[in-house]
């Protein structure tokens, strides 16, 4: 219960850090030491063989479980031009995460970052609620919308976060 807690914790604490650097970024108000440079996230690593055994079978097998699970998840601001075509200055900034899956195809997402970063906030929350428990809101299953080609994964095990801001 008290590990849980603490679980949780770090994960609120975790994605209002992304929406306050990302929204300062956007904003361009607050200092330069809160400002957005890139976010990771992190699932199990690959399985590999080591040489004083010869486990290569187990390896494999370990292999085939992990395919099509989160990786990892690299964030990144990226700007978009506008699709409005009266206004050819103007971009929209967009955070750009790309899931990397094991043995799958990487797929890419743009969560918008206006609005307070609500698309943000509800990516995050559902990528870390898909891990923790693999069931989403109402207890529906949110992972289908982080599943690779291979389908549906009901646990991503997300190992650690990283948010990386210009003040370090």
């Amino acid at each position: 219960e008290k590990k849980t807690s603490q679980v949780h914790k770090s994960i609120q604490d975790f994605i209002s850090a992304t929406t306050t650097s990302l929204q300062c970024s956007s904003s361009g108000s607050g200092g330069d030491d809160i400002n957005f440079i890139s976010l990771v996230i992190r699932g199990p690593p690959k399985p590999k063989a080591t040489k004083k055994s010869n486990n290569q079978e187990l390896v494999d097998l370990q292999k085939e479980k992990l395919r099509g699970c989160i990786r990892a998840v690299h964030g990144r601001l990226v700007r978009l031009p506008s699709k409005k075509k009266k206004s050819s200055s103007s971009n929209d900034v967009v955070l750009q995460a790309t899931f990397k899956y094991h043995g799958a195809t990487d797929i890419a997402r743009n969560w918008n970052i206006e609005n307070n970063s609500k698309d943000v906030t509800n990516g995050l929350y559902e990528l870390f609620s898909s891990s923790s428990s693999g069931k989403g809101k109402e207890g529906e299953s949110s992972v289908s919308s982080f599943a690779s080609e291979w389908g549906h994964v009901y646990k991503n095990d997300i190992r650690s976060a990283t948010l990386e801001t210009k003040g370090g």
